[in-house]
This record gives C-alpha cells, structure tokens and sequence, in this order.
C-alpha cells in the first residue's frame, strides 16, 4: 500500500518506471540483436579475428612466394633440358670396325702382290700367254672378293639410340616431374589464399551492421542507466 500511495502521490514516478522498463526493454532488444547477428556470422571479436586473418595472409604469401620460386627453378631447368634435348639426335649411326674391314684388307693386299707379279713376269712372258691368263683370272677373282667383302663391311654400318640422348631425356622427365610436383603446394597455398581473403572480405562487408548493433546497444545501455540512477 505504501508503494501505491507513494505513486498516486506521484505521478511522475510512473512515468520514469515506464520509461525505465520500456528502456531496459530496447537493451535487452539491442542486445539480442548483436548477439544474433555474431552467432549467424560466426563473430567472437571483430577486430581480434580481422587481425588473426591478415596475419595469416601474410603468412601464407610469404609461404606462396618461397614456392612460387620453386616452380620457377624447376620450369628452368625442364626448358633448359629441353633445349638440350632438341639439339642432340636422338639416334647415331655406327660404321664397321676395323676388325671389319680386315678381310677386305687382306684381300686388297693379296690384290697388290698378284699385280706386282704380274708386272714382273711382263719381260719374261707374252700377254697372251697361259701364265698370264691364270694371273689374270687369280687377279679378277680376288677383286671381285675383295669389292665384295668391302660391301658386306660397309653394310654392317647401324643405326642405334644414342645414349646421351637417353641421359638427357631421363634428366628432362625428372625435371617435369619435380616441376608438377612443386607447383602442386603452391597451388594449394593459393587456395588458402584465397579462402583468408573471402573471409576478410566478408568481416569487413559485416563490420558496418556490427559497428551499428555495438553502438545501438551502448545507446540503449546509456540510457537505461540514466533513467535508473536517476529514478
């Protein structure tokens, strides 16, 4: 009864519970409001969580940078092998060893003596003598021997991968697999990258509603201790 007295006795304390109630109503109001809006936007600390983010920016594009250089390394030396590989045949060509040719020499030699004999039994014998024609014939048979161990040697010549170019291609191969292999965690920093700078983008695009529900609630928190200390 004495509360009821005291507010038909004062009117004017009604009005400052309304407005002290109707205050603490908006706070209440403000504050469900911002704590809504982090929930739905997964905020603890606005400024802390900016903060963390670019730290892990520069983190990861200093990690981009030292595999960035990586990639780069390893595409030189695929090119430079690879321009080393376009000079070099891939095939060379082996000619008969002297091992050979020694039946051929040996026939030629032959060839000789017959030749110097016959030159020699030219003061002695007539042309058309039978000495001569069995000379003769000795001689035209080994020549014919001779052409053709000649061109059996000379047949033997091949043709066959030239190791140094295998070498080289085993080298190159290497190198583009070393340079697919170091662009892949480059590419995967790259990712990451792009993943921190979404989510900056994102708190900076939310940090004007933040700012505005922080400074709604210190308004409506203000005024609600205002009216109760005053009434």
């Amino acid at each position: 009864f004495a509360r009821e007295a005291e507010v038909y006795a004062n009117p004017q304390l009604t009005f400052a519970e309304q407005e002290s109630n109707c205050a603490r109503m908006k706070l209440s109001t403000a504050q469900a409001a911002l704590t809504d809006f982090k929930s739905r936007n997964k905020i603890a600390d606005l400024g802390q969580q900016v903060a963390h983010l670019l730290a892990s920016r520069t983190d990861v594009e200093n990690r981009i940078r030292v595999a960035q250089g990586r990639v780069q390394e390893a595409e030189q030396r695929q090119e430079a092998l690879k321009e080393l590989l376009d000079s070099i045949p891939s095939n060379v060509t082996t000619t008969a060893t002297g091992e050979q040719y020694h039946a051929a020499d040996q026939a030629e030699a032959q060839l000789d003596q017959l030749r110097a004999k016959r030159s020699e039994m030219g003061s002695n014998y007539l042309q058309t003598s039978e000495v001569f024609k069995r000379l003769d014939a000795q001689i035209a048979s080994l020549s014919a021997a001779a052409r053709a161990r000649t061109n059996e040697a000379r047949s033997r010549s091949a043709t066959q991968p030239n190791l140094v170019y295998q070498n080289i291609k085993t080298d190159f191969l290497r190198a583009v697999a070393e340079a697919t292999s170091a662009r892949e965690p480059r590419d995967v920093l790259g990712a990451q990258l792009n993943q921190v700078n979404q989510q900056i983008e994102k708190l900076e695009a939310d940090r004007s509603a933040y700012d505005d529900l922080q400074r709604a609630v210190q308004i409506q928190n203000d005024t609600y201790r205002s009216l109760a200390i005053r009434y």
